[in-house]
């Protein structure tokens, strides 16, 4: 038993640090990007105000669930430990009504929770879209890490085997469409996240990264062989 909790105390101390270091590396790369945004967008423009404080306000709410680890109580003798790994490849779809801003936490929240991106807006908002990679690309991201693919083709990507995460902000009988596609698909569920609310209130909550990622646990037995120790020791010398 000692052997086993060594070993797994082994693990922690050498992945865990890592996990934090990750994760504070691409927020920093993330707010350096919004700085660039920042800088390069008009300031008259209140969709871009609203995607750049949207991207602020991203990397503040992934940065307290993302970075370290959650200890949960649980029995006596036993440690209970959570973090979050990414989810995988994610499809990001905005239509034309929903604002700019939607764009911004889609993007930011999937990048952060490291998962790499395909990604499509309605022509209407592709000025928001090239505006946003121009400063990302190739600066603080690797271009491969977000492609992007045609807007009517939305449908057929859906149905591409590697997607994990569906991220759609769009008007309600595009969304139940969607929804019709994922269900017919083949193979693990694919999880929906989704707004049809122009005021974006579930882009907007606190816990939105969380749908891009998915709970490890770790749980380790501190005492011997599930029982009390001491107890066991003693009924070891027990003649029968």
């Amino acid at each position: 038993m000692d052997v086993l909790n060594h070993s797994l105390l082994d693990s922690k101390q050498s992945n865990f640090p890592m996990l934090s270091q990750n994760v504070a590396e691409r927020l920093n790369k993330l707010r350096q990007w919004n700085q660039s945004l920042r800088e390069s967008q008009s300031s008259n423009d209140t969709q871009w105000k609203e995607l750049i404080a949207m991207i602020d306000y991203q990397c503040q709410c992934v940065k307290s669930f993302l970075q370290g680890i959650h200890h949960l109580p649980g029995v006596t003798g036993e440690s209970n430990e959570l973090w979050l790994e990414p989810r995988g490849e994610t499809l990001i779809i905005i239509d034309e009504s929903m604002p700019a801003v939607a764009l911004g936490a889609a993007l930011c929240a999937a990048l952060a929770s490291d998962n790499p991106v395909r990604l499509s807006v309605h022509p209407d908002l592709q000025s928001y879209q090239q505006g946003c990679l121009d400063q990302l690309l190739g600066r603080f991201i690797n271009k491969e890490r977000v492609v992007t693919f045609d807007y009517n083709d939305w449908r057929n990507q859906l149905k591409e085997p590697s997607v994990k995460v569906a991220c759609i902000a769009a008007k309600e009988s595009m969304l139940i469409e969607a929804n019709q596609v994922l269900a017919n698909r083949e193979g693990p569920v694919v999880i929906l996240l989704h707004d049809s609310d122009p005021m974006l209130p579930s882009f907007s909550t606190p816990t939105f990264c969380l749908g891009f990622n998915t709970e490890k646990t770790c749980t380790i037995n501190t005492t011997a062989i599930g029982g009390n120790a001491s107890l066991l020791e003693m009924g070891a010398g027990m003649k029968v």
